[in-house]
């Protein structure tokens, strides 16, 4: 059940200049967020797009301690807040578009049956692009500034919660 993410890491892996994401989950495995920093601190653009506007807290809170780590390899991160992202999109450099049901977390990449459509369409990307930089413009980034901003007690609450992290 984990050809999603191996997929996911295969794509991270081959980019020459891109991979941005949007999931509204991001609560990945240690696979999958290494091939991201990785990528990320190889100069690659990488960017993740999840929910600003979250439907459970506790995932919403475990997604705060991934972010660290990828902001400082150089990822950018931001949060949808026109509503509920329920995208689940990869755009690969400017030829390349995964979509489909696969979330960005443990329960999907690794317990659950998803699907997923690989597309390689030049054009078909670069309308995805487009869509995807629209809803950029309706995101809030996450910086390091903002998460060091977090609050002693939250950092904590969040770190125990990540323990949780392969049930959420």
């Amino acid at each position: 059940a984990s050809g999603n993410r191996d997929m996911f890491i295969a794509a991270l892996g081959s980019a020459t200049e891109s991979v941005w994401i949007q999931s509204p989950y991001f609560v990945p495995d240690e696979p999958l967020l290494a091939a991201m920093t990785t990528a990320a601190s190889s100069g690659l653009d990488i960017r993740f797009m999840m929910a600003g506007v979250y439907d459970k807290a506790v995932p919403w809170w475990v997604e705060q301690t991934y972010f660290r780590p990828l902001l400082e390899a150089g990822a950018r991160i931001f949060q949808y807040e026109a509503g509920f992202l329920h995208s689940k999109t990869v755009t690969l450099d400017e030829d390349l578009t995964i979509i489909g049901t696969c979330n960005w977390d443990i329960r999907s990449l690794v317990l659950h049956d998803e699907v997923s459509t690989v597309i390689h369409d030049t054009d078909l990307t670069k309308e995805h692009r487009a869509q995807y930089l629209r809803d950029q413009e309706s995101c809030r980034e996450v910086t390091l500034a903002a998460l060091d901003g977090i609050g002693r007690w939250a950092t904590i609450r969040n770190q125990v919660l990540r323990l949780t992290s392969r049930l959420l």
